[in-house]
This record gives structure tokens, sequence and C-alpha cells, in this order.
């Protein structure tokens, strides 16, 4: 197979703009040639041929304008249908940039995150820009293929035209005639500036699978004694046994360019008023009209122009030219202004995709083409460049230098252009035509038109330095004409030559003024703005090849006052990058520049990174010291966009979380979980855990989780603060817990937020008024919290267990401003380790297992209060209280015990029945004497045991107790009442409760003490007490 492979190489600027401005090469072929490119799924032979005239390699030897030979490494031709000349539809092609735009960075991960001067770094300078910013790189390849012929240069007009036959034609020869002696010619040729001599070609296309070749060859010499330029191409329409290619690797030759063709047609079919369903849907499987023939059928004509065969063997059009002013823009110049919102159909969406990602084809292209075909499509068009093409383009400059330019040397041949005879011919007169707009037209005869083209053909040829000469020369004329098109033209091609020659230029402002000068020639003068655009961006590219940074960003902010949104922002990116290559990058400007192209995506509808927009939304949307009309903007602006990202993905934003959303914040240290008959706080955690721990058993009582029965009730306590300076309103707040069956560890846990979702949106899961049911728990719903600015609110959630295991409290639920649903995790640390080196020099926690609920099986509930519990004693008063125990879980309750942070204050005793009774009992004074028998143990630790007896369901009993004002002062007493279950076994053991009262002791008596001196005597004093 042959080493070059079409569309794989990444070019300089100096290629792009030598591909850009290629010699473009016409082709009209037989309707049997193009089935049998059809047969290797090619729709017509320009798709057969493109990809290979991208880059012909080989040293090819051009002489130049002085007859000195020259030589060129690798060289381009253009392929196109011969009815696709002109300019696709201008809407059509507004909808191909602005999706490709959009396609191209739909999924792009930035590799450089510029932030300031630090990520400006090697890596990011020399990355090429398909991987910097590849919708700008794919917006320029596409751009340039917009275009179409022009009446002020010669760039898109045909040097030659390729008609292919089919070997397997019944006669050759006379289908030859045929194609040459057409009824209605393209309507481009109409044109006053087109000049219908061009180049003939002829290709036989050869099936190696079906056809005789010695036939083939007897019919290829016939044609050659005609005189007429002609060769075979041999391919395929059968796929050959073990020799051919896969067809994976076929088809990415083929993939882009037969994408790019789909494209075009589209263009061509909207701009002739074809554009409905059924005419995409053919253009989609075959490219438009191949031959002339299937398109003398479509178009009408008054005149009747036929081919005459001319002494260059050039097909010459015999017609009656009528005028049609020809722009790349609407009349108005608004060529590139973008709808702002664009709609593909669905074809052109799947010859998008293709474009952008070739990969991705399951056509096989080529499936029939060996490696001896392709080899012979390379080897085709090399020969035809090199023996046809490049030898007609040479005879031409020769003839026109020496009859045209030479002649308008001097004042003799300006004079000429004034008083020189006229002509009957349109075509052939010297003087310009005035349009309907005021424009100038030159003739393609005229002398003016001549040595433009004789200036393009030399620039093709890589002569850019009699190419410049010519421009300069003809530009004068251009000027005194007033014909501001053509100046700019002039002006342009001035510039590019310059940056093209080998040689550097002498000073950069140069260059720079001639794209100026051609730039507003373009745009103010002759409404021209796509050839302003493309001026534009072929001054950059040359410009970024020398590192003429400082000058890009001038170049490239010229064309941003125009009506294109779409081209002005990519312009606009482009010059603040290149504010990052200068030696010191000037990150502000960049900045700036960047803010303006976002503004012009924005108008142009380019925000399809909706993720990225909403990301940097909530980096707004926390603690700061904006002014609070301000941060209501932000607020605004991000729930429109968020709402316009759910409808474009078509989710429901209250069902979606919205991810990491920084509101509310809520305060994960606050966060405790207690049982609904606890008095505890968060206060005094050490005394607590010093109690409990000295309670039996208390090692197995939950190992810092809250322990809780299945139906008993558990309070879950969390602080959320509002960080802006804006009222912040949440609806449907609720928990986000886990549940595990185990009682050791999570093993299967279910993801809370899926069950918030399952709870407060799934029919199956009931919502009742207050409450959501989950499948192991029930918890409380709230159902609008309305936080003041940078207010802090404690909310509380009750939770009702209904399965055996665990139940995790991992974040917290709610709809913010109504449109955002928020999951907020709620983070608490355990204890600070400090044991080993490696902790005490990290910060390292324990596990916090505070926010766990340890849920057994039906257990005993115990729930107490002082009766009678005086909140103010005095000194040494002792005063009679009672503690009433109630048992309100569902199993019997007993060995009831307690511990106290006071012992020394309290002394409970064993059950009273008896109602009120006083400290002291009252009685007869002969009562006899009661005997008691006390047993004599001491508890450890002050814990006492005040319940003997097993507490039934539902069963209260009253404990006497005395209270004594041990210490003056205000006092918090602590107590821990540890009890268990009338069942034997049970796998929570022992439960705990936390209980505090408060009181204050005052002084009982209060003595003062004095002395002063007596008198009585010298040395007495007199002690007084109050």
């Amino acid at each position: 197979m042959a080493s070059f492979q079409p569309g794989t190489r990444e070019s300089s600027a100096r290629e792009l703009v030598s591909r850009v401005m290629s010699p473009r090469i016409a082709v009209i072929a037989s309707q049997d040639a193009t089935e049998l490119c059809r047969a290797n799924h090619l729709p017509s032979i320009v798709d057969l041929f493109k990809p290979f005239g991208e880059q012909i390699e080989g040293r090819l030897t051009v002489v130049g304008s002085t007859g000195l030979p020259s030589v060129i490494d690798g060289f381009n031709l253009r392929f196109t249908e011969i009815d696709q000349l002109e300019e696709p539809d201008s809407k059509t092609t507004q909808r191909w940039l602005a999706e490709i735009v959009r396609a191209a960075a739909e999924n792009f991960d930035d590799p450089f995150k510029i932030a300031g001067k630090e990520q400006v770094t090697y890596d990011y300078l020399n990355a090429s820009p398909e991987r910097a910013f590849p919708w700008y790189t794919r917006y320029r390849d596409l751009f340039f293929n917009t275009g179409g012929v022009s009446d002020h240069e010669t760039f898109d007009h045909p040097v030659a035209c390729v008609i292919a036959i089919s070997s397997m034609s019944q006669d050759p020869l006379n289908e030859i005639h045929q194609l040459n002696n057409m009824s209605t010619p393209p309507l481009v040729f109409e044109r006053t500036f087109m000049d219908p001599s061009i180049l003939k070609y002829y290709v036989l296309l050869h099936d190696c699978s079906k056809g005789n070749l010695d036939v083939a060859m007897e019919t290829l010499e016939k044609m050659r004694r005609t005189g007429v330029h002609c060769n075979i191409l041999k391919i395929n329409s059968v796929d050959p046994d073990n020799t051919s290619l896969s067809k994976d690797r076929n088809a990415k030759y083929w993939a882009r360019s037969v994408a790019q063709s789909k494209l075009t047609a589209m263009g061509h079919a909207a701009k002739d008023g074809t554009t409905s369903r059924s005419s995409l849907s053919s253009i989609t499987s075959t490219s438009a009209s191949g031959t002339l023939v299937d398109l003398a059928s479509q178009r009408s004509s008054t005149s009747s122009p036929v081919y005459s065969n001319t002494g260059n063997n050039s097909p010459t059009f015999s017609q009656n030219p009528v005028f049609v002013q020809l722009g790349n823009d609407d009349e108005d110049g608004t060529f590139d202004q973008e709808p702002l919102l664009v709609h593909p159909t669905e074809n052109m969406s799947l010859a998008m995709d293709l474009f952008l990602h070739p990969e991705k084809s399951t056509e096989p292209y080529g499936c029939c083409l060996s490696a001896d075909d392709i080899s012979g499509i390379t080897q085709l068009l090399r020969e035809m460049l090199s023996q046809s093409i490049v030898p007609y383009m040479e005879r031409n400059i020769a003839h026109w230098n020496e009859q045209v330019a030479a002649s308008r040397k001097g004042i003799a041949g300006r004079f000429r252009k004034y008083f020189g005879t006229g002509t009957k011919n349109p075509a052939l007169q010297q003087s310009p035509i005035v349009g309907p707009n005021g424009s100038i037209i030159y003739p393609y005869g005229s002398p003016e038109a001549q040595m433009r083209k004789l200036a393009d053909w030399a620039f093709m040829l890589r002569d850019y330095k009699f190419a410049l000469s010519v421009y300069e020369t003809v530009k004068k004329d251009f000027t005194a004409d007033k014909a501001w098109k053509y100046y700019g033209g002039a002006q342009e091609m001035i510039g590019l030559c310059m940056l093209m020659a080998p040689q550097p230029i002498g000073s950069k402002n140069d260059a720079d003024h001639y794209f100026e000068s051609a730039v507003n020639s373009y745009i103010h003068k002759a409404r021209s703005p796509y050839f302003g655009s493309r001026a534009t961006l072929l001054c950059y590219e040359l410009f970024k090849q020398r590192k003429m940074y400082k000058e890009s960003p001038i170049t490239l902010t010229r064309m941003t006052a125009e009506a294109s949104d779409l081209r002005n922002g990519l312009f606009l990116e482009q010059a603040a990058h290149c504010y990052l290559r200068l030696p010191r990058p000037q990150v502000r400007k960049y900045a700036f520049h960047m803010i303006m192209a976002g503004h012009r995506f924005n108008k142009a509808d380019q925000l399809g990174k909706s993720e990225e927009v909403l990301d940097h939304y909530k980096k707004l949307l926390r603690e700061s010291r904006q002014a609070p009309q301000q941060q209501a903007v932000y607020m605004k602006e991000f729930l429109s966009v968020y709402r316009d990202y759910t409808n474009k993905i078509e989710a429901d934003p209250l069902r979606e979380t919205f991810p990491e959303f920084p509101l509310p914040v809520v305060l994960g240290s606050t966060a405790r979980i207690v049982l609904s008959t606890s008095q505890s706080s968060n206060e005094n955690n050490d005394a607590w855990t010093d109690l409990e721990g000295a309670l039996p058993h208390s090692s197995t009582v939950g190992g810092g989780r809250t322990v809780s029965a299945v139906g008993e009730h558990v309070l879950a306590t969390v602080n959320i603060k509002n960080p802006l300076q804006i009222p912040l309103i949440l609806t449907d707040v609720i928990l986000g817990c886990e549940h595990s069956a185990s009682t050791t560890s999570f093993t299967v846990p279910v993801d809370a937020a899926e069950e918030a979702h399952l709870a407060l949106y799934d029919q199956q899961s009931p919502t009742f008024e207050g409450k959501v049911s989950f499948t192991a728990f029930d918890c409380d719903r709230i159902d609008r919290v309305i936080l003041e600015p940078g207010q802090i609110r404690t909310l509380t959630f009750e939770i009702l267990p209904k399965q055996e295991g665990q139940i995790r409290v991992m974040g917290l639920h709610c709809n913010v401003e109504g449109q955002v649903h928020a999951y907020r995790d709620i983070v608490k640390k355990g204890k600070r380790l400090n044991t080993t080196k490696e902790q005490m020099m990290s910060q390292m926690y324990e596990e916090d297992k505070s926010l766990v609920i340890l849920v057994a099986p039906e257990m005993p509930l115990l729930d107490l209060e002082f009766h009678s519990a005086p909140e103010m004693l005095l000194s040494g008063e002792v005063c009679e209280l009672s503690l009433e125990v109630k048992n309100r879980g569902k199993k019997g309750l007993r060995n009831l015990m307690v511990r106290m942070s006071h012992p020394t204050f309290f002394c409970l005793g064993q059950k009273r029945d008896d109602g009120d009774l006083g400290l002291y009992n009252k009685g007869e004074g002969n009562s006899t004497v009661e005997t008691f028998q006390v047993d004599n143990s001491l508890l450890p630790n002050n814990t006492h045991k005040i319940l003997d007896t097993v507490l039934a369901p539902g069963e209260s009993i009253r404990i006497p107790g005395w209270l004594r004002g041990e210490k003056i002062g205000k006092h918090n007493f602590l107590f821990v009442f540890s009890y268990e279950s009338e069942q034997e076994g049970t796998a929570m053991g022992v439960r705990t409760l936390r209980h505090t009262i408060a009181a204050q002791v005052l002084p009982s008596l209060k003595i003062n003490a004095f002395t002063r001196p007596s008198t009585k005597g010298l040395n007495e004093f007199i002690l007084g007490i109050e």
C-alpha cells in the first residue's frame, strides 16, 4: 500500500494557506462512472479524489516567471462538483459553523485551566490548537470550505475540469462527446467575470473486477490520439479475496471528506430551494448530481451554449452572458449573523457528527479498493498535476505576463484603459461594469481581471515575489476605479505574499498594515464580511507561525465590531491566548478578552457547557462580602441557568440532586441524636462519658451509638446556616439516612439520596402529614424553612425505627428556592487521636458513631421526672422530692440503677406507695418500735440500685428521695440511669438514659465579725458579731 495516508497530517500555517488557495478542479462524471464509485460506498468521483488531493506527496518542479525552475515539496488540489462552484446557502453554513463549535466543545476537558501566570507552562505554550481549543480549528477548517466563486479573485474559479467516464460504457468516445455538448452549462459560467476557457482532463475509470483491461487500454489509446489530456484509473467494485485493505482502515480515508461533501450538498440544495426532507434524505445516501447530464434536467436557461474545442483543449461556453451580483454574503452584509437558536436537521446532525468524529463511521467507504487501487489514485493525481495542470498554468502565466502585464506598464498602458476600443460581448469588453449596488465588476477579459488572475495563479505555484509585484501594480487600477472589493483583495494578497515568502519581512507593521486596509475595504466599503474574516484568519495563522503574538490581537479584534457573535467570540478567545504567549504573559488582558469572548458566545447561544457554568456559579453562592443586591442577581442567574440545563437534559430539578450545592451550610459538629425521653445536651460530654463508663456492663451499650428499639422515637438535631446576605427559602427538608440490617457494620447500605427520593416521590412509599415513610423507618419532613441572612437555625427531626439493625444519619435533603434539590452531607469528626507518633504529627480522628442509631428488638423504655425538686434551697437544708419512673416500652424493666455527678447532694430510696408523706412519719406516742433489716453492701463508684422489682410496660412508680444543700452555689446535677429488659439474652443488654436538673444553694446563716477599740481601756477591744 502507498505510504501516504490522506487527512492524517497536521499542517503548518503556510501549508494551510497553500491548501486554502490551491487550484480548484471541477469534476463531471458519467452515470456509470458514478455508479462504480458508489459500489465502494463513495457518492461520487469527487469523494474518491478529495482526500488524496489535500496533500499530493512528492517534489514538483515549477518554472517561475523568471524562467528558472523551482521545487515545491507537496502540492494541493481541491476537487468539487461542477454544479457546486458557487457558495452554499448562507443560512445553512451558519448552522454548520454554530453546530460544529458546539459539538467540538461539548465533551471537551480543558487540560489548561489558566488562573494565573503559574499555569502558563511549557506544555501549554507548545500545545497544538487541536488540543487546546478544538472548536476553533474545526470552525476554521469548515469556514474555508464555505466559499465559492467571487468576482474579485480567481482562487475558487476552476483551473481545470476532470471528465470521468467508465470503460464499461458501450461507446466511451461518444459519451465524452455528449458530456462536451451539454444543453445547459452551470449557471455560474454565465457570470460576466467567469472565464469558461479551462483545461479538460479525461479520466477513464476501469473496473478491474468486471471489465476487460485490454479493451480499456485500447479506448485510452484512442483518446490519446485525439490529443486530449487523459489517463486511466483502475479500481475494483468487488472485494478481491484476501487482497483488500480492512474496511475500517480504508474507511478512515474518506469518512470526513464524505461528511463534508454531504454538508456542502445540503448547502447547495438549500440555496436551490430544494431543502425538503426527501431531498435531504437522498443527499445523505448519495452526493449531489454527479454529472451535468443530470444537472441539465434540473435547470432551465434561455441561452443555448455549446462546448467548442480550443487549441489548448479547454472547454469553452458560447453564451449570452448576464450580470449577476456575486458575493459570499447577503446584500446587507450580514453573512455571519448567526441565529440565537440553531436547530440543525437530522441529516445535518448525522453529517456533522461524522465530520467531527470520522472514527465513528460504520459505512465501509472504499471497501473494495485494494492497496494497488489506492496507489493508482495517488499516481493519477501526481501525473495530472505534473504533466497537465502545472504546465497549463505555466503557459498561461507566461502568456498573460507578456500580453497583459507588460502592456499595462508605462503611461501608454494607462491611457489604453480609457481610450481602448470596445466590444459587443460584455465578457470581453475592456471597461468594468457597474453593478446594481454601485460596485465595480471587471469582465474576465478585461486587463484588470487578467492581471488579477495572473497574480493568483502565480501565488498558487508559490511564485510569491512575482505575484506580489503584480498585485501592487493592479491595485492602483482598483483604487482609481474605486473597486473596493478588488482593492481589499489585492491588499490581502500583498500581505499574504509578504508572510508566505521564505525571506524575513522588513517590518512586522508592514504586513499588518496591508491586512488592516484589506479588512476595512471588505467590511466598510464592499460589505463582504466573509472575505474580511478569511483575511483575518489567514493573517492570524501566519502571524502565529512567525511568533508575532503582539500584532495578532490587534488583527483579530478588527472584526469584533461585526454582527457575527460566534466568529467574534472565537477571535476574542484567540486574542486572549496570544497575550499569554508574549515574553511576559499579560494575564489581565487575557482575562478581559476571555470575558468579552464569553459574552459573545452567550449571544451566539454557545452555552453548551452548562455544567461548567453551574460549577462556577457554585463558587459565588458562598459566604462573602458581596452586596445583597449582587448576591440576589447571582442567585437569579443561577436558577435560570439550572432551569435551562435541566430542561435540556430532560431532568426534574426537584428529583435530580445538584452535586455539591453549597446551600445551606450544615454545621455537622452540632448534629446529635438522643432518645425522645432524654434531656441531655452537648455540654459536659466528658462528665457524661465518665458517668456512663462506671456503670455495670456499659461497654456493651452501643459502642458510642445511640441505642433504640423498634417502635421507639429518636430525635435528631442539626444546625444549618444561611451564609448569604439574602433570605433563603428551603422546602421539603428531610434527613438522608442509610439503614443496614446488621448491628455491627453497614454490610449492604442503602443510598441515602435514593431512599429519600423514593419516599418523597414514589407512590409506593406513602407520605403523610409531616412524615415520610421509608422501608425501615419513618422520619419527619419540614415543609418550609425560611433562613434570614446569616441566620443559624436548629432543625429537629423525629425518627421512628421500624426494623432492627442500624440507621446512620448521612445528610440533609432540601429544595432550595423551590427549584434546586440539594443534598448536604453531615460530617462530624470523632475524638482526636494522640497516641502514636504518627497521630501526634498529623490530624487523625477516630470514627464518629454518635450519628448512628442501633435499633434492637422491643425493649423497655425508661421515662422519668423529678417532682417537688426545688430550684433554690438553703445550705444544709434537706428537701424531700420524688422520682417518677415510667416504662414506655413494650418489655418489662428491671435492675434500675443510677449514677450521679453529685452523690453527696442526693439520696434516692425505695418506692413509695402511700402518697405524700413528710420527711418524718407522725404517729402515736405509744406506737411500737418497728425493726428493719438493711443490707450492709456498698455499690462501687457511688452507683445506687433504686428498683429491685420488674416494672411492667405502661406502669409507673414513685421513688422517694432527698436533696441536701451540700455546697453553696449554682449546680447542674447529672444523672445516668441504666436498666435492663426482663427478657434474658437480649442483644442490647443494658440501656442508659441521661437526665439533668439544676438548683441553687443559698447560705442559710451569714455571720459578720468585727472589732473596735474599747472606750474603757487603752489596750482593750470589743468583738462584735452580727
